[in-house]
């Protein structure tokens, strides 16, 4: 299992177009073969910043997911969107 943490920062006054961005990639992903959990939150402290939590089942999967049109469709936003973004994949200890 991969657990993976990314975490997006909205451009000013784009929050709501990003969380809209995100959720539809958050519907698509799930549908994904070897997606274990993909879950999206918002920072309590700043309204920005979006926050995945996700677990995949295998290198393999995550590189699909990255590469998926849904996934590829939202980075051609980035632009547009987003200031920042870290995704990190994780090794559980």
């Amino acid at each position: 299992m991969i657990p993976v943490v990314a975490i997006i920062k909205a451009k000013a006054h784009q929050e709501k177009n990003l969380e809209a961005v995100l959720k539809k990639m958050v519907v698509e992903t799930k549908k994904e073969p070897g997606c274990m959990a993909y879950t999206l939150h918002l920072d309590t402290k700043d309204s920005r910043v979006f926050v995945f939590i996700e677990q995949w089942m295998s290198e393999q999967a995550l590189q699909a997911h990255l590469t998926s049109t849904h996934i590829q469709a939202a980075l051609a936003r980035q632009e547009e969107l987003i200031e920042s973004l870290d995704i990190r994949a994780l090794m559980p200890l």
